[in-house]
């Protein structure tokens, strides 16, 4: 079987974390015998690169498509990278089309998202087959294009790699906290992600900053970058804890293992509805962390209550609070039952245990 990728999303050297999940994808296709080729664009800064990149990736994935046999075009991200697969399918009605949604492209999250969302609409109507991350996004997406359920499957995008993400041997981390110019004498209650609308961010400064009223032995550690970076910093100083956080920049994944090896628990308070199934939060599982996730979206389903993390109240700082606090205080043993379990649930998205999912969705 050979197929096309289509994705206006692809890490390169410059932007190493954009589109990883498509590259994961793609790693694993070999292990199922599938056979594949790349229209992809990369990111650029710079808006007539950008303008330039659309209109040779919509021209060069018409090309490849009429004039190239693929027995599949698979299509990440809906909005934008459908685009040329519908052109193309004007002129040749026979395409065989999987598309795999992500979240925004479903759910619109600016105006942008909005306008290209036209696209999302019309490429779900005439694709084969629809992939989601989580069963939490099924039961979204049929929902909200009324779509038979039956072509539509689950497959984790790419899960988490236990090479890059596992627990890391206690004697080594007094290294680590060195490494990052932590005191071994804190505890650390963690935000890891962009720093952009709806992502959670101002509630874990909110509830930090009620943590830190009693608690002299915490500090905040923030690692992301994103457009809402000076409010974040802004913020913090309205609040009088800018000086109890370790600012981190956007790491990479091999630094963000350590730092999940380390801290006392990751907080992922995202309120997006189009978390469509929250890779950061199992990462850290598999680290080794206690992860903490808002009552909505995908997390809060494949995370049990106080048995492999812990969730609380949607969007509620004093539940958010309260939690932290319960963290903080168990005893070593309480903690060490979480984090196996913890490791225990984040092999199920390990991709050899993904693998058979994937193969469902090309040879069923």
């Amino acid at each position: 079987m050979k197929i096309l990728v289509v994705s206006n999303m692809y890490p390169d050297k410059s932007h190493p974390f954009y589109g990883t999940f498509v590259k994961n994808f793609c790693d694993q296709l070999p292990s199922i015998n599938v056979d594949f080729e790349l229209s992809i664009m990369k990111k650029k800064d710079l808006k007539l690169e950008k303008v330039y990149n659309y209109m040779k990736f919509i021209l060069g994935t018409i090309f490849k498509i009429l004039f190239q046999k693929y027995d599949v075009i698979y299509i990440h991200y809906a909005s934008i990278s459908s685009i040329p697969v519908i052109v193309a399918h004007i002129f040749k009605r026979n395409l065989v089309i999987y598309t795999n949604v992500h979240g925004s492209d479903v759910v619109p999250e600016n105006k942008k998202h909005q306008l290209f969302h036209m696209f999302t609409k019309k490429i779900l109507k005439i694709s084969n087959k629809i992939i989601v991350p989580s069963l939490y996004f099924k039961d979204y997406v049929v929902s909200k294009y009324n779509l038979d359920q039956n072509i539509i499957y689950i497959y984790s995008s790419g899960g988490v790699n236990p090479n890059i993400f596992y627990k890391i041997d206690d004697n080594l981390y007094n290294e680590i906290f060195d490494e990052f110019h932590l005191s071994v004498n804190k505890k650390y209650v963690a935000y890891v992600g962009r720093i952009t609308k709806d992502k959670g961010w101002d509630i874990y400064c909110y509830a930090l900053k009620k943590i830190l009223e009693n608690n002299n032995n915490i500090m905040g550690l923030i690692a992301g970058s994103g457009n809402e970076y000076q409010k974040l910093i802004d913020l913090t100083k309205k609040l009088e804890i800018y000086d109890k956080i370790v600012f981190l920049p956007l790491l990479s994944q091999e630094n963000l293992n350590k730092i999940y090896n380390i801290i006392e628990c990751l907080i992922f308070p995202s309120k997006r509805e189009g978390e469509s199934l929250g890779l950061i939060p199992l990462e850290a599982m598999s680290s080794g962390a206690i992860v903490l996730v808002n009552g909505m979206a995908a997390p809060s389903k494949y995370i049990t209550d106080k048995y492999d993390g812990f969730i609380y109240k949607k969007n509620d700082i004093n539940s958010l609070t309260k939690n932290i606090e319960h963290i903080i205080n168990l005893n070593i043993y309480e903690k060490k039952y979480i984090a196996d379990n913890a490791l225990s649930k984040s092999t199920e998205y390990y991709p050899d245990n993904l693998n058979k999912y994937l193969k469902e969705i090309f040879y069923k």
